[in-house]
């Protein structure tokens, strides 16, 4: 049997059946993996088109599978529909094997007659505007699909569910130890091809990115991100809190751009302020200092103590669920509002330790209205010393190529 299913379906049960994070469960898994390009292929057609998978397999089935099983069904189908330079009989053969070889062996048989159905298009996917349909034509779940439209109709909606990865990374150079023109020439002389934006460059990975990386030369980094920090518009001397920093990209470019500012970097967890600082030395940032704090519990010492203070809320993530598209898995509709409970508790505190006159930024990679201007209109309700204080960033990003679906607001404490 080859090997590429049996490495995939290894990939997929660790992201159904433990809610393993996909992108860093698939990276890991690729390292040292034959059939890498095959694997990455079938993993993440899997959990781009779940939905559709999902139905499929209800159709051909009169009950319903365990995970294990509906795996196999799952990535087999979509090999059959979707990967031409897999024969139809290779598919169904090795599945067949995979199930034996996971001790499935009183399955093979069911395993073989479903995908022959699938093979042979015994099934019909719904059609029309119906919500069946739509969650199949966008692969999103029914409620996700509800509430994009419901929030920016059926065109704009449509345009957000249906946007699919750019094709690269966007990065941006490290200014303390290198600069945009030396990255232009040394990709030049390399033949390798970028595209500049605003706040850094599109490009796709290779040795030389890989290299540039690990040498804190350049940082891969979303354009949304960039700009949420270019929203806080902060000065040399300035202190600043991050008070939901890790992985740290944001905090670290800040202080790699203000060199004499003070940048305090906080996450709730102590291996993600492990992450902060990993980060910060690879940059070779020497004014981060990553902390260990809870972002809804009130520190006195702080109490107007900042210039700057940015709030990149714990959110739904749903600006980003084209690149990730294992976040859908496992997220339910309360798990939006109890979101939105936490990014109210966050932001009213982090409001205690901006200074007279300093602004607050508040961001999310969500494009839910709940989470982004509800929350803020609450604020600002209940926070009678705050004002909006408009960027040029502001506002709600959804994807379009390059730029992530996001939101930025930036206030003032008056």
């Amino acid at each position: 049997m080859s090997d590429y299913l049996y490495e995939s379906y290894k990939i997929l049960d660790r992201v159904f059946r433990d809610k393993a994070y996909g992108g860093e469960t698939l990276y890991k898994a690729l390292e040292n993996a034959e059939n890498a390009d095959v694997v990455y292929r079938i993993v993440m057609g899997v959990l781009e088109r779940n939905e559709e998978l999902d139905y499929i397999v209800s159709a051909l089935t009169e009950k319903r599978p365990k995970n294990a099983v509906s795996i196999i069904l799952k990535q087999g189908i979509y090999c059959l529909k979707y990967m031409d330079s897999l024969p139809d009989y290779a598919v169904v053969n090795n599945s067949v094997q995979l199930t034996k070889r996971i001790g499935k062996s009183s399955l093979a048989g069911f395993v073989n007659a479903v995908l022959k159905g699938a093979r042979d298009g015994k099934y019909e996917l719904p059609s029309g505007d119906g919500e069946e349909a739509l969650a199949i034509k966008y692969n999103k779940p029914a409620w996700i699909v509800r509430k994009v439209i419901s929030d920016y109709g059926r065109e704009t909606g449509g345009k957000i569910l249906s946007e699919k990865p750019f094709d690269g990374v966007h990065l941006r150079t490290n200014s303390l130890i290198y600069n945009d023109q030396r990255f232009e020439r040394d990709m030049k002389d390399n033949g390798e091809r970028y595209e500049k934006t605003a706040t850094g460059y599109i490009a796709k990975i290779s040795p030389l990115l890989k290299k540039l990386f690990i040498e804190g030369r350049i940082t891969y980094q979303s354009y949304t991100s960039t700009l949420a920090v270019k929203a806080l518009d902060v000065s040399d001397g300035m202190k600043v809190l991050d008070v939901c920093s890790a992985p740290g990209g944001k905090a670290v470019l800040i202080a790699e751009k203000n060199p004499s500012a003070e940048v305090t970097a906080c996450d709730i967890h102590a291996h993600r302020v492990g992450l902060i600082g990993a980060y910060a030395r690879r940059m070779h940032v020497d004014n981060v200092k990553p902390t260990l704090a809870d972002g809804t519990q009130f520190n006195k010492q702080w109490e107007s103590a900042f210039d700057r203070v940015l709030v990149d809320a714990p959110c739904s993530a749903s600006g980003i669920m084209r690149k990730h598209p294992d976040i859908l898995l496992n997220r339910k509709p309360e798990d939006v509002i109890s979101l939105k409970n936490l990014q109210k508790k966050i932001l009213h505190n982090a409001a205690k330790y901006v200074k007279s006159g300093g602004l607050l930024v508040y961001g999310t990679c969500s494009v839910f209205k709940e989470e982004n201007e509800e929350n803020v209109a609450d604020f600002l309700k209940n926070e009678n010393e705050f004002e909006l204080f408009p960027s040029d960033c502001d506002g709600q990003y959804i994807p379009d190529g390059y730029v992530d679906g996001f939101y930025i607001r930036r206030m003032r404490r008056k």
